[in-house]
């Protein structure tokens, strides 16, 4: 148990931490994250993470609780949790299974939260804040999530009557181009501009992850979600 810091691991550096094949268990925390707290330094719960990136594969958290994110509590970092079950956790006031705020965090590989709660409405599994969340599939074993896939939108090819071969070049190569993050400035002539919607974020000076594109992933909405996934 933890009330306002301290917990099971403290890191408090810059880089990278990975965590493998671990496995948290009836963890509480009196503020943020009831077994992994990762942003600013308050020091809540087994993990608290001033980071740029965090890894966590092959692991388990159960029954942990605390005031917001029960199982995680994400702060303006990227996270990437692999193959990993989130079960039975609590939030007094929001984000059962995780709380993320800024930042990027994905899910993956059959990674699963379940039996999760918190107040109705105030996200059960998940309660999201001015961040990014998703899913790249595969899905938990006998579950089905929405899914698209991570791509390039790129603008219409416009070429004119007298250019019938540009024209035909640019139709040819559209579904390498919108696997393709070069722009036509300084790249292939025939990929158009991307446009200023996007499926998914795989723009790195966005805050994005290439490595996502061409990925069957499912873009979690920024409202708090209830149900098991």
């Amino acid at each position: 148990a933890a009330g306002d810091g301290g917990g099971a691991v403290i890191v408090e550096a810059s880089g990278d931490v990975s965590m493998k094949g671990v496995s948290f268990s009836e963890c509480t925390a009196g503020d943020a994250g009831g077994a992994v707290y990762m942003g600013w330094g308050w020091g809540l719960g087994t993990v608290d993470v001033r980071r740029s990136n965090f890894i966590v594969t092959d692991s388990t958290i159960s029954g942990c609780s605390a005031t917001l994110g029960g199982a995680m509590f994400v702060e303006s970092v990227t996270t990437s949790v692999l193959r990993t079950t989130i079960t039975d956790c609590y939030a007094s006031i929001y984000g059962g299974g995780l709380y993320s705020t800024g930042g990027r965090t994905t899910l993956s590989n059959g990674t699963l939260i379940s039996g999760c709660s918190a107040p109705e409405g105030r996200g059960s599994s998940l309660f999201l804040i001015a961040s990014e969340v998703s899913y790249t599939l595969p899905a938990p074993a006998g579950r089905w999530l929405p899914n698209a896939r991570c791509e390039v939108y790129r603008e219409a090819c416009s070429y004119g009557n007298s250019e019938v071969a540009q024209q035909a070049a640019c139709l040819k190569h559209r579904d390498n181009c919108a696997l393709n993050l070069v722009e036509n400035l300084v790249g292939p002539w025939y990929c158009q501009d991307p446009t200023f919607v996007q499926p998914c974020n795989w723009n790195s000076t966005r805050g994005g992850d290439p490595s996502l594109l061409g990925e069957k992933l499912y873009q979690l909405p920024l409202l708090p979600v209830e149900q098991d996934f």
